[in-house]
C-alpha cells in the first residue's frame, strides 16, 4: 500500500514542481479523470487542457490521507507563488504503479 501513497504523493508533487514529464510518467494509458468542472478520458487530453494549472504552483502539503485496496484518498493545502492557498481533495486509483482514475471531491480555490 505505500508504494501506492508514494506514487499519489510523487504526482501531486510533480505539479507543484511543474514536473510534466513525470506527471506523465504517473498516469496509465486508459486514465479518466471527473472533476465537478471536467471530464477527461484521456490521459494527453487531460495534461494538455489542465497543465496550464500548475503555473504558479510552488508547493503541496497532504494533510490528510485514507486509503483502500487501490484507492488513496487526499486531502491537500496547494500553495501559489504569490502566497495564495487552496485546497482539494482527489480520490485516485492506482493499478499496476499507474494512476487509472481521478476523482475531484472538492476545489476550494
Amino acid at each position: 500500500m505505500q508504494e501506492k501513497i508514494n506514487l499519489a504523493r510523487v504526482y501531486y508533487q510533480s505539479w507543484a514542481n511543474q514536473d510534466k514529464k513525470t506527471v506523465k510518467e504517473c498516469l496509465a494509458k486508459n486514465f479518466t479523470f471527473y472533476s465537478p468542472q471536467d471530464k477527461f478520458t484521456d490521459p494527453v487530453e487531460f495534461i494538455s487542457s489542465c497543465w496550464i494549472y500548475s503555473q504558479g504552483l510552488v508547493k503541496v502539503e497532504f494533510i490528510k490521507e485514507a486509503y483502500n485496496q487501490d484507492q488513496v484518498t487526499l486531502h491537500m493545502l496547494w500553495h501559489g507563488e504569490d502566497g495564495s492557498t487552496f485546497t482539494s481533495t482527489e480520490h485516485v486509483t492506482i493499478r499496476d504503479g499507474k494512476i487509472t482514475t481521478i476523482v475531484v471531491e472538492n476545489n476550494n480555490s
